[in-house]
């Protein structure tokens, strides 16, 4: 059984923030679901924390991970967390072309201290797991009786999916 993907509030801030810079890092607590999220936007993908060759090809020659069709999905980057570096410079490296990674993380990498903050270059976007409640059925979607109330309301722009 195919399942089907639940609209999150984060899709319009993802899709915003990879039209404008090279990586977005999404960041959120364990089973949220960042992965899914960031996989509808991704064509390609590599998950660190299940792909026993990728973790190996991180440990020798970590810019090969990058390569793939953009944007490229980097899931548990932070097992990993001189990648961070190595997709600072590859979005340096083109000039600063848009949408090119998407990371993925629930946890800070142990040596946070000697990661680049990725400023101009690695858009951050806080997932909370909010999903976008609404149904075909229901066209009285608003965020006054939907949305959960730790949810940040969406950026001026954003319209709901059923609008």
């Amino acid at each position: 059984m195919e399942r089907s993907y639940w609209p999150r509030l984060v899709d319009g801030l993802l899709a915003r923030d990879l039209g404008t810079f090279g990586a977005v890092l999404i960041e959120g607590p364990r089973s949220c679901g960042k992965t899914v999220t960031a996989s509808e936007s991704a064509a390609s993908m590599v998950r660190l924390d299940t792909d026993d060759n990728a973790r190996q090809l991180a440990e020798v020659q970590p810019e090969l991970l990058l390569r793939g069709d953009q944007p490229r999905l980097i899931d548990e980057w932070q097992v990993f967390p001189r990648l961070w570096d190595h997709v600072r410079r590859a979005v340096d490296d083109s000039g600063g072309l848009p949408g090119q990674f998407i990371l993925t993380g629930s946890a800070t990498p142990a040596d946070k201290a000697r990661v680049h903050s990725g400023t101009g270059r690695i858009a951050r976007l806080r997932h909370r797991g909010d999903l976008a409640r609404f149904s075909p059925r229901n066209r009285d979607w608003s965020w006054k009786t939907h949305a959960p109330r730790h949810c940040a309301r969406p950026e001026p722009g954003w319209h709901s999916p059923t609008s």
